[in-house]
């Protein structure tokens, strides 16, 4: 998956954003069930708000460019250990 920060396009481990949807999914189903049953159902809707804004404040807080390097570096490191 490839995905676009201020125009630096960075691209992604497949299998990490597989783990990452299903982690995040679970989470929001939990947030979800959670604050109906509690009868809280503004709460579902809050979190999902604080939660975008918190991702979105910490991407933005991030230099592409170096988190492009960062993501390559980490990727080449592993892979080197594997083999």
């Amino acid at each position: 998956m490839v995905i676009n920060i201020n125009n630096e396009k960075i691209e992604l481990d497949n299998k990490e954003v597989q783990a990452a949807k299903t982690m995040v999914a679970k989470f929001i189903s939990e947030v979800r069930k959670e604050s109906f049953e509690n009868n809280e159902p503004t709460f579902f809707f809050t979190a999902l708000i604080i939660m975008h804004l918190m991702s979105q404040d910490a991407i933005n807080k991030l230099d592409p460019k170096d988190f492009s390097v960062m993501m390559k570096s980490i990727t080449q490191s592993f892979s080197t250990k594997q083999n």
